[in-house]
């Protein structure tokens, strides 16, 4: 059920794969959630312009069920952390959008979870 997405202007790392599994361990590891559940997705090289610069940034998205009104706060400087280490993002040029849908409102294998 965890997705996150992760847009940025940087250039793609030489091993993209290894990044998006790196990023979806974490994932299944900060959210106490099954790995074989979590959903990477990553955009390399987007024209995306933060505070008026070309300069690094990125912009996160990460819904998750049953993602509690403090988890956003504990989850915000893990996902900073991990793209300043992997991309050397500043954490000042990441926005991240927290979501926790309805699960009757997230879909999997024909069905929905609610």
């Amino acid at each position: 059920m965890p997705q996150i997405s992760v847009i940025t202007n940087q250039p793609k790392p030489t091993d993209e794969a290894s990044l998006r599994k790196q990023l979806s361990s974490k994932l299944a590891e900060w959210l106490n959630k099954p790995e074989t559940y979590c959903m990477v997705h990553t955009q390399f090289n987007a024209e995306l312009s933060f505070g008026g610069t070309e300069e690094p940034a990125a912009t996160v998205e990460l819904a998750s069920l049953g993602l509690s009104d403090d988890q956003p706060a504990q989850l915000a400087p893990l996902i900073c952390d991990f793209l300043f280490q992997q991309l050397c993002i500043e954490p000042a040029r990441i926005y991240i959008r927290f979501d926790s849908p309805a699960r009757t409102h997230w879909g999997w294998n024909k069905k929905t979870f609610g």
